[in-house]
């Protein structure tokens, strides 16, 4: 077992810090007002905001597919993802990488955002699909104080 000592200067700094994340909280859930910019079914307000003084979520994101596969066409994979993203400070940009069966990266890239929906990002697939039968998206949400938020889902070629 491994002690720690905690240095009196180290836990008024954690206090200050809680009450300063604190503070911003509830600047974001001002009487009435909903914070978060996201659209249903996705994340209620309510479930977006801590409720816990002194803690602060991450950004979260949901890939949002057109079906349940990726479709292949003239050997080729040609598609569009789409991503909603939502969190406390807002994302500020999406990572996504594109593996196959055995994890290996066949693309990265970031999502590009959408100009006239807030926290609505895109990702397009252009690639030949070779032997592949499926293929693994992981996408990464950043937030403006560095929180991180991932997703992956496998999706079948056909």
């Amino acid at each position: 077992m491994t002690k720690v000592i905690i240095s009196p200067l180290f836990l008024e700094y954690r206090q200050a810090m809680a009450s300063i994340l604190e503070q911003v909280r509830r600047e974001y859930a001002i009487g009435g007002v909903k914070a978060c910019s996201y659209q249903e079914p996705f994340v209620s307000c309510a479930d977006a905001i801590s409720s816990q003084p002194g803690l602060v979520r991450p950004p979260g994101i949901e890939i949002v597919t057109c079906g349940d596969h990726i479709a292949i066409r003239d050997g080729r994979v040609d598609q569009l993802i789409q991503f909603w993203t939502w969190g406390d400070f807002g994302p500020l940009h999406v990572d996504v990488h594109l593996l196959d069966e055995e994890g290996k990266v066949l693309e990265s890239s970031a999502a590009l955002p959408n100009e006239t929906l807030l926290n609505h990002w895109g990702f397009v697939i252009d690639m030949e699909a070779g032997d592949h039968r499926s293929l693994t998206l992981r996408a990464i949400v950043t937030d403006r104080l560095g929180g991180m938020g991932v997703q992956t889902v496998s999706l079948p070629l056909r």
